[in-house]
C-alpha cells in the first residue's frame, strides 16, 4: 500500500472521512498497513512487562498508523492485549495475518502526557480479557490517531526474561493535514471517494 496525504478543513469532517476509509485500509487489508516508516529503534535488555515506547522528534498528525515489533532473537518478547476485540479502529496482526477479535494494549503521547489509546486492564490472571501475545516473526497493531501525537508504545511481556531484544517500528498509512477552504475540502473528498 502507498501512503497518502489527505487535506481536511475541520476535525468533524476529518473523523467522518477517516471512518469511511478505515474499513478498506485497516479491516479489508490482506497485509498489515506498512506505509512510510516514521521511526524504527532497536531495543536491548527489554524487561518483563515494560512499556516499549517510540518517541518521535516531530508531532504526527491525525491518521492511520501501524506499530510493529520484530526480533531475530530466540528470547521471548510479545505484547499484552485482549482477545475480545475491544478496539474498533484497528487490527492486531501476527506474522502478517490479522488476529481475529484481538487488540494489543497501546499508549500514545498526546499533549505532553502518555494516554492509553487501546485500554486493556491488567488482571492477575491470563484470560481472553488480559492475554500475552508472543512474537514469532512479527506482531503489530494498526490504530487511528484521533489527535496529533509524538510517541507511541506497547506493553510488552518477556516471560520473566530481562535481556530480550527486538526492533520496534512505526508506520504511517494515511495522514491528514488541516487546510482552509471548501474548494480544497471538496477536491479531497472526491479523491477519497475514488479510493
Amino acid at each position: 500500500m502507498t501512503s497518502h496525504n489527505v487535506c481536511f478543513g475541520s476535525l468533524p469532517v476529518l473523523c467522518l472521512l477517516l471512518s469511511l476509509i478505515i474499513p478498506t485500509v485497516v479491516f479489508g487489508a490482506e497485509e498489515p498497513p506498512r506505509g512510510q516508516i516514521l521511526v524504527e529503534i532497536e531495543l536491548k535488555k527489554i524487561k518483563d512487562n515494560q512499556w516499549c515506547d517510540l518517541e518521535l522528534k516531530k508531532e504526527q498528525p491525525i491518521g492511520i498508523y501501524y506499530i510493529e515489533m520484530t526480533s531475530e532473537n530466540k528470547l521471548p518478547w510479545g505484547a499484552w492485549g485482549s482477545k475480545q476485540d475491544i478496539y474498533t479502529d484497528g487490527v492486531a496482526w501476527k506474522d502478517d495475518q490479522p488476529i481475529k477479535k484481538a487488540d494489543l494494549r497501546l499508549q500514545y503521547h498526546v499533549k505532553n502526557s502518555w494516554v492509553e489509546l487501546i485500554k486493556v486492564k491488567p488482571l492477575g490472571v491470563i484470560n481472553d480479557a488480559w492475554f500475552p501475545f508472543q512474537l514469532t516473526k512479527s506482531l503489530g497493531q494498526s490504530f487511528l490517531a484521533k489527535e496529533p501525537f509524538d510517541g507511541v508504545g506497547l506493553h510488552t511481556p518477556t516471560w520473566n526474561q530481562n535481556n530480550s531484544t527486538g526492533k520496534l517500528t512505526l508506520y504511517a498509512e494515511k495522514v491528514a493535514k488541516s487546510v482552509n477552504g471548501k474548494r480544497q475540502l471538496a477536491t479531497t473528498w472526491s479523491a477519497l471517494k475514488a479510493l
